[in-house]
């Protein structure tokens, strides 16, 4: 499905920030992210590919209004800190959850 979140800011902002989503979707194993890759971590178990992590910088400076973010990373495997893991070679299905995210600046 899909579906768009409209918000508002209180005040007009200027200059750049950097916005980050973060997606996942338990249960979602692969070859690589399997069952009991952590054996014994009960938060692993009905995990499987952590939540992908996408970005994007925008310029509230600029005449560009559309932006669209992209996966830098993936969050920690067991939910156990809030470092950013940026090698996302193992993941297969869990990079298919959203096929676009896209911000309009208005």
């Amino acid at each position: 499905n899909n579906f768009t979140l409209n918000t508002k800011l209180d005040k007009p902002l200027q200059g750049k920030i950097i916005l980050v989503v973060e997606i996942n979707q338990p249960f979602d194993f692969n070859n690589y992210w399997f069952n009991q890759k952590f054996e014994g971590n009960k938060d692993y178990r009905t995990s499987g590919q952590p939540s992908i992590i996408y970005a994007v910088t925008i310029d509230f400076n600029s005449k560009i209004k559309e932006y669209y973010l992209n996966p830098i990373g993936h969050g920690s495997p067991t939910g156990e800190d809030g470092i950013l893991y940026t090698d996302i070679s193992g993941f297969t299905t869990a990079l298919k959850i959203a096929e676009k995210i896209k911000v309009i600046v208005e």
